[in-house]
């Protein structure tokens, strides 16, 4: 019993934080162009080194994507504008790393309802 309310309480906060992330990026479409939210090569270039540079020191399964995850969070927060976290998120995507687009999308949703 103890177990399904923690479980319904950690529901009931990744839908409040994505409820937050939806707001955010609303305001962020609202706020910038189409063509600005788009990658520029330097974004897609910080991504391909990103996913690149664990696997120069060796790592690979499970701890080159731990890695990865960990090198995207550092940048995340390094990251001062909404925009520009976005369209990392987007140049993440188009690499398939889901899981790490995800990261700066909470980081361009954050900054975007920080401003707002």
């Amino acid at each position: 019993m103890i177990e399904l309310f923690r479980i319904a309480n950690e529901v009931a906060a990744l839908e409040k934080q994505a409820d937050a992330v939806s707001d955010g990026l609303t305001i962020l479409h609202a706020r910038y162009s189409p063509r600005t939210l788009e990658p520029k090569s330097k974004d897609r270039k910080r991504i391909q080194n990103m996913i690149q540079k664990p696997w120069d020191r060796g790592m690979r399964g499970s701890r080159h994507a731990a890695a990865v995850r960990r090198l995207a969070v550092q940048m995340a927060n390094s990251i001062k504008y909404p925009d520009k976290a976005y369209r990392r998120g987007r140049a993440a995507e188009n690499e398939n790393y889901h899981d790490v687009a995800t990261i700066f999308f909470q980081r361009a949703a954050e900054l975007a309802l920080a401003m707002d």
